[in-house]
């Protein structure tokens, strides 16, 4: 955490502050997974607490180190394309959907012949059109289409995460 480690307390608590707001709404998104087999509005809210912890938490490490911003490293861009799925979270728009389905894998929905015990569910990154016209308009759409969409919703998020508090 190198780039925290010249900060004054008072920042160093607000870093504090958000990342364990962040964890604790990871838990939430990834303790919907088992439980969304149809559509993925019980993890709309997780999803959308995740985006905003995170883009706050990457608001304040710009601000301590402003070489962050200009970082053009694929975190970072995930991370811009991560702003644009917020600005769609706060419009109503599920960006999130589950996909690698595992009806009844996880523990207590197994169901004999169609899945595997430890097969896991999931939820990916919804495609660009599914976050609306006002996404389309957005400077970080291209950064959401190109480095977000498609992908798998925890790697990402723990990945941004992780580059946040280095």
């Amino acid at each position: 955490m190198a780039r925290w480690e010249a900060v004054d307390g008072a920042t160093e608590k607000r870093a504090a502050l958000l990342a364990a707001a962040f964890e604790e709404a990871l838990h939430r998104l990834t303790g919907w997974a088992p439980y969304s087999a149809v559509d993925s509005s019980p993890a709309f809210a997780a999803v959308g607490e995740c985006l905003f912890w995170l883009v706050a938490l990457d608001d304040l490490a710009e601000h301590v180190d402003p070489a962050w911003r200009g970082d053009s490293s694929e975190v970072k861009e995930q991370l811009r394309g991560l702003r644009c799925a917020r600005n769609a979270v706060a419009h109503g728009h599920s960006v999130i959907a589950p996909t690698g389905w595992q009806s009844g894998a996880e523990l207590g929905r197994l169901v004999l012949g169609r899945s595997r015990l430890g097969a896991v569910s999931i939820f990916h990154w919804e495609s660009p059109e599914a976050l609306g016209g006002e996404a389309a308009g957005q400077k970080l759409f291209s950064k959401y289409r190109d480095h977000v969409a498609g992908q798998p919703v925890t790697p990402v998020l723990e990945a941004s995460f992780n580059a946040c508090r280095r």
